[in-house]
């Protein structure tokens, strides 16, 4: 959140604009895509699918709870939502592993303009948070709202230091194969059967494969020495942090 923006209450969310509560664990990200698609006026009721309109329609008037209590609901975003969601592969005796807490939390939220104003929108909060107001007049290729946006996002970058890199820019923009050349569809047709090679393996339990690794290295004697080693180096990584 920006040292200047807003965080709204629920009584002063405007009608048109699309804010749900996340409800539902590890949901941040799909929930910020359907954030930018609910809100995006320019989008016809074609373009976002007959599942997707239906539930806008459906959950139109509901408060920001109750919305994300639907989103969390659906079978049909349930569905995409785990066909890109990575298995937990580590399993003791049928029993996952307990988190240590200690674990790195990623968020996503999403920015989008409503009306000349832009406005954050984070799940995790009470309401949607106003960054700033749209330029009436834009200057260069740069549509005004993301110049808003940008700052909002670099400062909040800026509070995590300039050797932090941990952070995804992401837009979510019209399909780049409609109206394209011969080439450039041929080039995205491409980019997707390596986003499913991608998914697949990213999904896949290489717990079988490591533990079959680990038992050959034992046998052969090396086990033991790769280990001190593996230790050597994790320690001498936290060291370094701490320098």
């Amino acid at each position: 959140k920006a040292a200047n923006s807003t965080t709204m209450e629920e009584s002063e969310i405007p009608e048109d604009l699309f804010f749900a509560h996340q409800v539902t664990t590890n949901a941040c990200a799909t929930q910020a895509i359907l954030s930018v698609i609910f809100n995006a006026a320019a989008l016809t009721t074609e373009q976002k699918g007959s599942t997707l309109a239906e539930f806008q329609s459906f959950t139109k008037d509901f408060p920001p709870s109750l919305k994300g209590v639907a989103i969390s609901s659906s079978e049909e975003v349930k569905k995409i939502h785990n066909s890109f969601s990575r298995q937990d592969a580590f399993l003791q005796e049928g029993k996952m592993v307990v988190p240590t807490g200690d674990e790195e939390a990623f968020h996503f939220v999403a920015y989008v303009p409503i009306n000349g104003v832009v406005y954050e929108l984070d799940g995790l909060q009470k309401g949607p948070i106003v960054v700033g107001s749209v330029p009436e007049s834009e200057d260069g290729p740069i549509p005004g709202w993301l110049t808003v946006a940008r700052s909002a996002i670099q400062e909040r970058m800026g509070h995590f230091g300039a050797t932090a890199i941990k952070f995804n820019l992401m837009g979510v923009i019209q399909d780049k194969r409609i109206g394209a050349s011969d080439e450039v569809l041929a080039q995205e047709e491409a980019k997707r059967k390596e986003w499913v090679l991608e998914n697949e393996r990213r999904r896949h339990n290489y717990v079988p494969l490591c533990m079959a690794m680990l038992q050959e290295l034992a046998k052969l004697g090396k086990l033991e020495k790769l280990t001190q080693e593996a230790k050597e180096r994790q320690a001498a990584k936290r060291n370094l942090k701490k320098a």
